[in-house]
């Protein structure tokens, strides 16, 4: 369905930057659809904490962008906007698809329930300080199709608040430089990074997910600190430089189980093989990786590894750098669990094909 209201032109930038359905539908299955619908269906049922407002819900009698304006806000309950502890902010198919925070607010959660109504939200403006630490709190996305693009910074008045995207085809953009500290979980669907802070400092969870540099980047690329871990899921999880320099020094580890990660350079299946994913920490996930872009371990300064087998994907491979172990040219067999391949600035990529994605 087209964006409606005063937000379709950002919102239209952000739909630009997913992937194409073509290489989601890779990504998942049907099995994975369905718990990602039945977890995002329990969840949205569950009795709202304290007092929960709903954006341009019963009750409200204006339709402007201003978070702060009490009469964009449902009616009852009585205390409208919803900027302290123990209120709750609801976005689903009604009020304005812009919103704009115009002071500092620090409710206990947002969530933005556009699986059922299919409207997508683009928020920009003053500081979302959350105050409910946990899975309970903070910035909460079920999402089947519709993109919620977020600007704001996102921190926390008590230490511990999650980020959580549940989804299918559609995705979250994280702008803002963002300190909460919770973690951050992508249960399906796109997660869009533009900042090197854009997932706080927690944990990053991958469950079928896919961890995607935005389009709009610094020149120099994307850094994160951030640990990872990979859930075991029937089609893995993802992480797309997307035509960018991504680095990541943190490690990345099994999360529920045995953890399986595609690296993809979404340019690169378009010709252009300019993105790179350079890893810098103790790799232990042991799903196997695969390979559709370049994928860098280590550089001058730091040595990276990982276990577990290694698939190239594409018509070919080209390999560069040095390496300071003793691994052969990479055609790539399976390799054991427990025999880990470390290396410093080691290159691995298929060469890029001439067909477009």
């Amino acid at each position: 369905m087209a964006p409606q209201g005063a937000g379709k032109s950002g919102v239209s930038v952000l739909r630009s930057q997913l992937l194409t359905s073509r290489q989601t539908r890779l990504r998942q299955s049907a099995a994975g659809l369905l718990l990602i619908a039945g977890l995002a269906a329990a969840a949205v049922t569950t009795p709202a904490r304290g007092q929960s407002f709903v954006w341009g819900g019963a009750g409200s009698s204006t339709s402007t962008v201003d978070y702060n304006l009490n009469t964009n806000w449902s009616n009852p309950p009585a205390g409208a906007p919803p900027v302290a502890a123990g209120q709750s902010a609801i976005f689903n198919g009604t009020g304005s698809d812009t919103v704009a925070v115009t002071a500092v607010v620090a409710p206990d959660s947002w969530t933005f329930d556009i699986a059922n109504f299919f409207q997508p939200f683009l928020v920009s403006g003053s500081d979302v300080k959350f105050s409910l630490a946990g899975t309970a709190g903070g910035l909460i996305v079920f999402n089947t199709g519709q993109e919620v693009s977020i600007s704001n910074n996102i921190g926390e008045t008590v230490a511990g608040v999650h980020v959580q995207l549940f989804g299918g085809g559609g995705g979250l953009l994280l702008s803002g430089v963002n300190t909460y500290t919770g973690g951050t979980d992508v249960a399906g669907g796109t997660l869009l990074v533009s900042n090197g802070n854009a997932v706080g400092t927690g944990l990053v969870t991958l469950q079928s997910g896919l961890f995607q540099v935005a389009n709009i980047v610094a020149p120099g690329g994307l850094t994160f600190t951030n640990n990872f871990a990979i859930n075991n899921t029937v089609n893995g999880s993802t992480i797309n430089s997307n035509g960018s320099a991504l680095t990541i020094s943190g490690n990345i580890v099994d999360g529920n189980g045995p953890g399986m990660l595609f690296v993809l350079d979404s340019a690169f299946a378009r010709g252009d093989p300019r993105g790179l994913l350079t890893l810098l920490g103790t790799n232990t996930y042991t799903g196997g990786t695969g390979i559709q872009g370049t994928l860098q371990l280590g550089d001058a300064t730091h040595t990276a590894s990982l276990v577990g087998d290694v698939f190239i994907h594409g018509p070919g491979l080209g390999t560069g750098g040095s390496s300071t172990s003793s691994m052969p040219t990479p055609q790539v067999s399976p390799r054991s669990p427990t025999s880990a391949l470390r290396c410093s600035a080691r290159t691995l990529a298929p060469k890029p094909s001439p067909l477009a994605a």
